[in-house]
Parts: structure tokens; C-alpha cells; sequence
């Protein structure tokens, strides 16, 4: 950890020397920065785009920072990861503080959602004491008794078809907010008995056939087995739509081995098949033409004696 100063007055530093040095002879040219920033590496990072706003988000073990300018401006500090993902949603119907909103949460899910308006950011602590957002729109709350009820246990966000949808941390649950909404109730969709492979949820999102925002997008759940649960409908709540989507085979980073053969057994079942229709569809010879001619059977074939 060090101390971070900024440029008050543009020039050139002599050409040998240090920065001390610089500083000691041009006590007017620098100002320290007050915010204290701890070297560490950037884990992830994201951005928000609203028109002619352009704001660049990084994130390091614990804390969160806007990054668009040469200085640092802390977001949020003692976040339990650095790992964050954000989905930036559209919502005219909250338009006093803003209409273009973005979602962030860190795999961790021991920590409230952070939702940003385009101008500032709040936390969402969905506990029954805590007061309301200060962006005009609700908190993100869960069912009682549920691992989200007061807003953490989320570890990923994406959008989809008009919803923001997020990962349950450490299970085959996701959940998701009614539509054209940055806030309320979370309603669950339990994911368990769709993998055959166990593991939990660790990403989502949205995967469109034609490069655009359509009817044939799809819902896309991917697990930490390999597994990825695609969902076709609009309607969360219809599982049976989930079914219709498919689920791509597991294939690991160590398994491309596993996923050849597959393919080769497949391939030879199909061969099999292909074979046994030919079989049956072609004319059974009998046993006596398969013989060779002889005087005893000159005229069967057709043989002179």
C-alpha cells in the first residue's frame, strides 16, 4: 500500500532524479490523493454504456472502483470476491432517477446486490430494518425462509426476453425478477433434476441464433459439470419448456477424450442400423443358387450338357 498522487500542474520532471525529488522541488505540482487504494490485482471487470456515457468498473479481492478516469473512485469496499458479473437493463417505468439500470454481484453471494442508475450507486440490503433505495426503485427481496430472502445468495446475473435472471451461490437454483423490473420479489426456478451430472450453477445467459434480440433466443444455464440447460420460453415458470430446449452433453476440459468417443460410438450404432435396414430390404438367395453349376444342374444354370 503507498500513497497515490495526482498532477496539479502540468510538466516535465527533470530527466535523472525521483519522483521524491520531483515532488520536494515542486511542492504546487502534486496533491496527494486522499483515497487509500491497495495494490492488487483485477480480477474482473465491466462496463456501462448509456448513450454518451461510458463508465469502466474493476474489481480487485474486496473492493470495486470506477475506473473511466485516471483516478480511482472507490464503489464499494469489504466485498467477500472480486469476481463480479453486471447486467445493464433498460426501465422506463422508474424513470425519475434514471431509465438505463445495471445489476452487479460477485460470486461470493455473501453480499447485497449493487445497483447503479446511471448516476449513482446503491446497495441493496434487503433486511426488514434497513432503509429503502435511494435510486427510486424496489430492493431485491427473496421468499422467506430462502437463501435470497434478503437479497444475498446471488452469484450471477444476466437478462433475457424483458427478466433479470440470477444464480442461486452454491446451487441448481436460479431466480428471477418479474419482467421489465430492477427490483421485487424473487421467484425460484429449481434447475436440480435437469442436470445429470449434479454440481451447481456457476453462469447464465442469453444466447441468440441471429446476433439480435429475438423470439428464438434462448435461456442458456451452464453448470460447474459441463453441463449447459438451455431454456426456450418467455415463461420462467414452464418447465416443460426447458425440456424442448435440450441439454448440451458434458464435455470438461479434461474430457474431449470422452466426448470423440461418444461421437465414435454413435457413429458405429448408426452404421449397425444401416446395415441391418440394407439386410432385411434386400432378396434372400437360396441355397441352391449359391452353388456352383454342375452336369447334374446344367439346366438350372443354364449350361449345356
Amino acid at each position: 500500500m503507498g500513497t497515490f498522487w495526482n498532477v496539479a500542474v502540468s510538466h516535465t520532471s527533470a530527466a535523472t532524479g525521483t519522483f521524491a525529488a520531483d515532488r520536494a522541488a515542486h511542492p504546487t505540482f502534486w496533491t496527494a490523493n486522499p483515497t487509500v487504494i491497495t495494490r492488487l490485482p483485477v480480477i474482473s471487470s465491466f462496463e456501462y454504456v448509456s448513450g454518451n456515457t461510458q463508465r469502466m468498473y474493476a474489481a480487485q479481492a474486496t473492493k470495486l472502483f470506477d475506473v473511466t478516469s485516471s483516478t480511482p473512485v472507490l464503489i464499494a469496499s469489504g466485498q467477500s470476491s472480486g469476481n463480479w458479473s453486471a447486467a445493464q437493463f433498460s426501465n422506463a417505468a422508474v424513470s425519475a432517477l434514471g431509465t438505463n439500470w445495471m445489476i452487479a454481484v460477485n460470486e461470493s453471494g455473501a453480499d447485497y446486490p449493487l445497483r447503479f442508475n446511471g448516476t449513482s450507486w446503491v446497495t441493496l440490503d434487503g433486511t426488514a430494518g434497513a432503509p429503502a433505495p435511494t435510486d427510486g426503485a424496489a430492493k431485491i427481496t427473496g421468499p422467506a425462509g430462502t437463501p435470497v430472502e434478503f437479497g444475498k445468495g446471488l452469484s450471477y446475473v444476466w437478462k433475457y426476453r424483458g427478466r433479470l435472471y440470477f444464480i442461486g451461490a452454491g446451487s441448481m437454483d436460479a431466480w428471477y425478477l418479474p419482467i421489465d423490473s430492477v427490483g421485487g420479489v424473487l421467484a425460484k426456478i429449481p434447475l436440480a433434476g435437469a442436470a445429470t451430472l449434479g454440481g451447481k450453477l456457476i453462469a447464465g445467459a442469453s444466447w441468440s441464433l441471429d446476433a439480435g434480440d429475438g423470439i428464438d433466443d434462448k435461456n442458456v444455464f451452464i453448470t460447474s459439470e459441463g453441463e449447459v440447460l438451455i431454456f426456450t420460453g418467455s415463461q420462467p415458470r414452464r418447465r416443460r419448456q426447458l425440456a424442448a430446449g435440450g441439454a448440451l452433453p458434458h464435455i470438461a476440459a479434461d474430457g474431449h477424450e470422452r466426448a470423440h468417443q461418444r461421437r465414435r460410438r454413435s457413429a458405429a450404432a448408426h452404421r449397425r442400423r444401416h446395415h441391418s435396414v440394407n439386410a432385411r430390404r434386400s432378396p434372400r438367395k437360396s441355397a441352391s443358387s449359391s452353388l456352383p453349376c454342375s452336369r447334374a444342374r446344367s439346366s438350372r444354370c443354364g449350361a449345356t450338357a
